[in-house]
């Protein structure tokens, strides 16, 4: 579809149901041909016409691609809701309408949008059933997010950055606030230099469009890109936000509130996404018997918690991993979603039934933290389907890693089999994923390396965290909680590990996580973790002793030996 010039004719009509339409001149006749006569058809559920095809679905939205003989066009149709917004559309415009009218906004300020070709509303009564709103389709089009990801060269995502803080610096200065800024709201397409904003049924232009507004906008806009921008990138986007004004002071003192600000969004929206893994939406399901509550993904049947339940609590053989007679078991199933891991706790006692009834079962932990962890892109199993009896058994199912084993018996079978290279390359791996949990607010209580799981990708290693149970999100760990994480993880043979990779480890946890130290205050962190993986060996080769072991057997030298530091 041709662009259109400044003053392109509009014109105004009501369709056969009495919708009202504002169309430009040109796409008028293809809409009222092609698309109107089609529309019942094409909002169905999945799109009946083969020109049609559905790309996202809410409660509340839906949005189709149209292939038409002019280019592709994208239909948005927002349901209205309650008789309150209904009456409230009516009097200040509706979603469409507000998209239409912001997105020539935008496009007369030199923003770049995607070409707005028509709006229309359905009236029912004295209020409004439906919205719509097309638009032309952006030609090869990428989020910023995915190009971000991508091996672009630094002057190329510098240029993206910059163009966008220019943008985002023309907003504000018209006192237009774009709620819903994020990174894959914006596109970027090879038939233009300037990135395309989206959604613009969230932007309002406000009297007063304060400071701590402009800065959270900037933060969530960067908290969203939190993965993908590399060091220093933050400081670009917000030079050119700053444009003629971004003196060092100036420049120095929003960059230290922005990033502030972006890790409180970023929190916020984390706990407000593990909150919907209890809650429901369009992705978990809930269901609620007489026997208790199941939450699991959209994809699997209601009946499928119980069911697995039933199974793993009578699978026998090779299939237990893991067996605590009347207290819980750890079953591998076989099933429709694959191979998974169903963990069962079996304990019916009044603090089971408790803790089931206060929201507090380690079944319902699990699930919360894979969820949390999902967010947070760390590596974990994927979960599947959480099952709370009223009774006090839970079950937590999993996705089960194939390919994987744990990285205690890796670590004391194998890791000094491997050549120097492949040593450090694990060791790296290791130091910048146990930063990575750390860093983004994750803290577990027992992180020993039976509770990391290992997979070989070539000459590199994939690590994931497992025993969700004693997983915490929140704020990163403590100085005590680092000392006993790192001392725990610290834990592992010392044939397997020397004394030098073991500081590579912390040099490499240090650098991902940006933590500035004095030498004195690093060199007795170092010893606390010392001495307290020093007692933990100790406190194991005691209990080995009265048992009748040997702890040089069993593959750890004594603990005074150098082998056993950090």
């Amino acid at each position: 579809m041709q662009e259109p010039t400044a003053d392109e004719p509009l014109e105004r009509f009501r369709d056969a149901r009495g919708a009202r339409w504002v169309a430009v001149a040109s796409f008028a006749s293809e809409l009222r041909e092609r698309v109107l006569p089609a529309l019942d058809a094409l909002l169905a559920d999945p799109p009946a016409p083969a020109w049609a095809e559905l790309v996202k679905q809410s409660h509340y939205r839906r949005v189709v691609r149209l292939e038409l003989p002019g280019g592709a066009v994208f239909l948005k149709a927002h349901a209205i809701g309650h008789p309150g917004r209904r009456f409230g559309q009516r009097a200040f415009g509706t979603r469409g309408e507000n998209e239409w009218a912001k997105t020539r906004l935008l496009r007369s300020l030199g923003i770049a949008t995607p070409r707005p070709l028509a709006a229309g509303a359905l009236q029912r009564g004295l209020g409004l059933a439906r919205s719509y709103y097309l638009s032309a389709e952006v030609p090869s089009p990428r989020t910023l997010t995915a190009a971000l990801q991508t091996e672009a060269s630094a002057s190329q995502r510098a240029a993206w950055l910059g163009a966008l803080g220019e943008d985002l610096a023309v907003l504000h200065r018209h006192r237009l606030h774009h709620r819903d800024l994020h990174g894959n709201n914006v596109l970027l397409s090879p038939a233009s230099d300037r990135p395309v904003l989206l959604d613009l049924h969230s932007l309002w232009r406000v009297p007063l469009l304060p400071p701590w507004s402009r800065l959270r906008s900037i933060a969530k806009l960067l908290a969203s890109l939190d993965d993908e921008l590399e060091m220093g990138e933050d400081e670009v986007f917000l030079r050119a936000y700053l444009g003629a004004e971004a003196v060092g002071d100036q420049l120095e003192a929003l960059l230290a509130r922005a990033r502030c600000r972006a890790r409180a969004v970023r929190d916020e929206h984390w706990g407000s996404r593990v909150r919907r893994a209890l809650t429901g939406g369009s992705k978990i399901a809930r269901t609620k018997s007489s026997l208790g509550r199941s939450w699991r993904v959209a994809e699997l049947a209601a009946e499928t918690p119980e069911r697995w339940f039933a199974e793993a609590l009578a699978a026998r053989g090779v299939a237990v991993l893991k067996d605590e007679a009347a207290r819980g078991k750890v079953v591998r199933l076989a099933s429709d979603a694959g191979p998974l891991i169903a963990k069962l706790e079996l304990s019916t006692g009044l603090d089971a039934r408790g803790r089931v009834g206060f929201g507090r079962s380690r079944a319902r932990r699990a699930w919360l933290a894979a969820h949390g962890l999902k967010l947070r892109k760390v590596a974990c199993p994927a979960p599947l389907a959480l099952l709370e009896r009223s009774n006090g058994e839970t079950l937590f199912a999993m996705r089960e890693i194939e390919g994987a084993t744990s990285f205690e018996g890796f670590a004391a079978q194998h890791a000094v089999h491997l050549p120097p290279e492949e040593r450090r390359s694990l060791v790296d791996a290791l130091a910048s994923f146990v930063a990575r949990v750390h860093e983004r607010g994750g803290h577990h209580d027992d992180l020993s390396a039976k509770n990391l799981l290992l997979r070989r990708a070539g000459s590199s290693f994939e690590l994931y965290l497992v025993d969700l149970e004693d997983f915490r999100l929140g704020a990163a760990p403590s100085d005590e909680q680092l000392v006993r994480a790192l001392g725990q993880l610290n834990d592992v043979p010392p044939r397997a590990f020397a004394l030098r990779e073991r500081l590579r480890f912390w040099c490499g946890y240090r650098r991902a996580r940006r933590l500035k130290m004095e030498w004195s205050a690093e060199r007795a962190l170092l010893l606390r973790i010392d001495a307290f993986t020093r007692a933990r060996v100790e406190r194991r080769e005691g209990r080995w002793r009265a048992e009748g072991r040997s702890g040089f057997e069993a593959g750890y030298f004594p603990a005074r030996t150098r082998g056993a530091s950090p």
